[in-house]
């Protein structure tokens, strides 16, 4: 049985959503206007420049959380299936590149190298996020493509089969997170996390 997306999750996936964007587009904004202004690009040129470096560092930074998570997970505890509407993903891995080997207007004449660097990258995020698992491990919760450690979970609680977390924060903005289960590995699931969540408070 695969998880499906509960009305928790989709709230949660909008309300974390509307946080990071304003960051990332402030990071762009930013790489984008430093181009303009201390390189003396012009501002088509620049907005090119700015997001192929920022797109291209923010891969680098997923590939890396990426790796690092699979290295320091653990051996696998519970396997509970891939993401819910993981087509989504293939299909972008597959659309995004044709439509940036395109001649379109909205990317204009870039060379080909270009559109290589960013059209395979992209295909490859979208296919690791959808071929990712959710795996209870040794060391923390694999979330498709990154890993949570136990000991960054403050609280959570079911509601239907998903679980509503409480990380602990660094900063003043709470962190929270839904993570959505089949039905038949909830009880699995609350066993493996009441025992490795006792483990980190002693």
């Amino acid at each position: 049985m695969r998880a499906q997306m509960s009305g928790a999750a989709w709230e949660a996936g909008f309300r974390n959503a509307g946080i990071v964007t304003p960051g990332v587009f402030s990071a762009f904004a930013l790489l984008i206007l430093c181009f303009h202004f201390l390189l003396q690009e012009p501002w088509l040129i620049a907005v090119r420049n700015g997001v192929g470096v920022g797109w291209i560092s923010s891969f680098l930074c997923f590939i890396v959380i990426h790796l690092w998570g699979r290295l320091t997970r653990g051996a696998v505890l519970l396997d509970c299936g891939y993401r819910p509407r993981q087509w989504i993903f293939f299909l972008n891995a597959m659309l995004l590149p044709v439509i940036i080997f395109a001649n379109s207007h909205l990317l204009g004449n870039i060379s080909i190298t270009a559109k290589f660097a960013f059209a395979v990258p992209l295909s490859a995020f979208y296919l690791i996020m959808g071929l990712g698992r959710m795996k209870l491990c040794t060391h923390g919760i694999w979330i498709y493509q990154e890993l949570i450690k136990w000991e960054r979970i403050k609280s959570y609680q079911w509601q239907e089969n998903s679980l509503l977390v409480d990380y602990h924060s660094k900063g003043p903005i709470p962190a929270k997170g839904v993570l959505s289960f089949p039905a038949d590995c909830k009880w699995s699931v609350d066993l493996i996390l009441r025992e490795h969540l006792s483990l980190t408070d002693e």
